[in-house]
């Protein structure tokens, strides 16, 4: 390498020095016409510069304010999935940019299926991922109906109703409805109060209309009848009894017509039992049958039941609690185990939960869960608590809705690696004009936490209202989404598809292809990977609006 050590170059005629190894040029700060200094760094001035093909530098200094054209700080990673430009992403666990999903928390509008009137006891089922039977009692009369609900409006939670069709003329005790998606028909179970009886009929839906089969017993002198249909046998499993009795009875149901044939009634699985309810838990294929034991100091247990054929035996009680907790709630939730609530009267009508484990033979409890006020002290003087769970999020969330000093609120819960059950401080579940809802506690029919349309989770709530206000339900959506404050990255510059090498600007850059933004205003990311200007859950920052189109990312 040959060196140039000169202070000037002027006065050489035109003609170039030859350096067929090149140069290393010292000593000098300038090849000037205000061109390149050398010593202490090139400075580009007067009209800048120009260079072809790359520039490495080791730093860069300077604020950058009157830098135009850069796009700002960005990462390249493979794309999981197609990206749309101008969209926050998220990296996966592979490290992978991959779009953010979900849905945002939806409390829809209650809507009334019946008016002007109160209702005794309300029952619900899901028949599709929109679809629900609704059973219901008339207060006064005890006329029974059932009426089909659909969610018309899956983003905004929006029910409509069908025509009510009667199922007796004296419903004066509980009812409820289970689907049979083997026949493709419901199956009501109700006390009939003409005779006193455990009876059901059976009944097909198409669209909204129902056409029901002739009422039949399944059980003489039932007070507490309720039901639960079993998928892994396509039966109908159907409690009831009396002070003196209490059995369990399968049914099968036709797959023509509108009838079931029955199997014998069981053995009496407790000498008095009160306040029964009956699920099935698919993860062990055995039924999880709740009840207040009265003739054990009113105590509420849990029994697993195994159906097979039409047979239906027992295996060991668990005791959910030694007080009188007569209004429980059960909620399956993984492949053994069950989250069961009720109000118990050993802590002034507390809400109780606990984590219930299926074995092979017996049902055991763990410890208890409260819910508790924001000082850390039980919520007391509780009815009609009511659990959910979402089967879609891996974190374990569970919903209790309860009712106090005639309002209802509702808490969000998390289920710990130990088995705990720890509850957030509730919230108030409000009417679209900002009043507190309310439902009377013991006329409560069901809260059905099922997965609809595209895996997302929700409650179809039907319920009983004050006096003649009428009976309603409604639908509570709840937030799924990919996205958490960890994982969240930035926006893709561009569209990409599956597998492409993507661009995706962070914290510090500017993004376009936004439209609508208000300029000034802090943005956040939701659930489903649109913007709002407030925060959801998780709560993820996006930027500020430097204009309508564009966001400042931070």
């Amino acid at each position: 390498m040959s060196t140039l050590n000169v202070t000037n170059l002027a006065g050489r005629g035109g003609i170039k020095p030859n350096l067929p190894d090149g140069a290393v040029i010292s000593g000098i700060n300038t090849i000037d016409a205000s061109g390149i200094k050398v010593g202490n760094g090139i400075v580009l001035s007067s009209g800048g510069g120009t260079f072809s093909g790359n520039v490495t530098a080791n730093t860069l200094s300077g604020d950058g304010a009157n830098i135009t054209g850069a796009p700002g700080p960005s990462l390249s990673l493979v794309a999981d999935g197609a990206l749309s430009a101008g969209k926050p992403v998220i990296v996966n666990s592979t490290g992978k940019s991959k779009a953010i999903t979900g849905v945002d928390g939806v409390l829809g509008a209650s809507v009334k299926f019946l008016d002007g009137s109160s209702s005794n006891t309300i029952g619900n089922c899901k028949i599709s991922d929109t679809k629900y039977a609704v059973v219901y009692t008339i207060q006064g009369t005890n006329v029974g109906y059932v009426v089909i609900a659909t969610i018309t409006d899956v983003a905004n939670s929006v029910v409509t109703y069908g025509t009510p069709v009667q199922f007796i003329n004296d419903c004066n005790g509980a009812c409820t409805v289970v689907y049979d998606d083997n026949t493709d028909r419901i199956v009501i179970v109700f006390k009939n109060g003409n005779t006193n009886n455990g009876d059901y009929v059976v009944g097909t839906v198409s669209g909204t209309s129902i056409t029901l089969g002739t009422v039949a017993t399944f059980l003489n002198s039932s007070y507490y009848p309720d039901a639960a249909y079993d998928s892994a046998n396509n039966k109908v499993i159907m409690i009831g009894g009396n002070s003196t009795s209490s059995k369990v009875i399968v049914g099968t149901v036709a797959s023509s017509g509108n009838s079931m044939t029955l199997g014998s009634a069981s053995a009496n699985y407790c000498s008095n039992p009160v306040m029964t309810h009956i699920d099935y838990h698919p993860g062990t294929g055995k039924c999880v049958l709740s009840f207040r034991d009265d003739s054990d100091s009113s105590k509420s247990k849990a029994i697993p039941v195994t159906i097979s054929g039409t047979n239906a035996t027992f295996g060991t009680a668990g005791e959910f609690s030694p007080h009188n907790t007569p209004e429980t709630d059960v909620a399956c939730i993984d492949s053994t185990r069950f989250v069961m609530v009720g109000k118990t009267e050993g802590a002034s009508s507390a809400v109780m939960s606990k984590v219930g484990t299926i074995g092979a033979t017996a049902i055991t409890f763990g410890g208890n869960g409260y819910i508790n006020d924001d000082s850390g002290s039980y919520i007391t003087g509780t009815r009609q608590p009511i659990v959910s769970f979402n089967y879609n999020d891996p974190a374990n969330t569970l919903r209790c809705y309860y009712t106090k000093d005639n309002a209802v609120s509702k808490a969000d819960g998390k289920i710990t690696a130990a088995g705990a059950i720890v509850w957030e401080v509730p919230t108030a579940v409000t009417n679209a004009d900002g009043s507190q809802k309310y439902w009377i506690a013991g006329n409560f029919g069901e809260i059905h936490h099922t997965t609809s349309i595209s895996g997302t989770a929700r409650d179809f709530i039907s319920y009983d209202m004050l006096s003649t206000n009428g009976a309603e339900s409604m639908v509570d959506t709840y937030v799924e989404t990919n996205a958490t404050v960890g994982n969240y990255i930035g926006f893709s510059q561009a569209a990409y598809s599956d597998g492409q090498t993507s661009t995706i600007s962070v914290v510090g850059s500017k993004i376009g292809n936004q439209t609508g933004l208000t300029t000034g205003t802090q943005y956040y990311v939701l659930p489903d990977g649109n913007l709002g200007t407030t925060a959801s859950t998780p709560s993820i920052v996006a930027g500020n609006a430097i204009s309508s189109t564009e966001l400042l990312i931070k």
